[in-house]
């Protein structure tokens, strides 16, 4: 089983409240990027996307992560 960062754990939870702050929708974030079947995988939690994944859906919503 592979060992997560707890931070990577939660990323779910951290993409969700940002959905809602930047009031911008799955479909707007995954567009270009990922298919909406697994862009609604990452935001329940069923799936954790790599780090260079993560980055650019942060990205699209205008925020840098470091």
């Amino acid at each position: 089983m592979p060992r997560y960062v707890k931070d990577e754990i939660n990323f779910h939870k951290f993409l969700d409240a940002m959905l809602q702050l930047k009031e911008v929708t799955l479909e707007q974030v995954c567009d270009g990027l990922c298919t909406s079947i697994m862009m609604k995988r990452i935001e329940c939690g069923d799936r954790l996307p790599e780090k260079q994944m993560r980055d650019r859906i942060m990205a699209r919503m205008g925020v840098s992560l470091l």
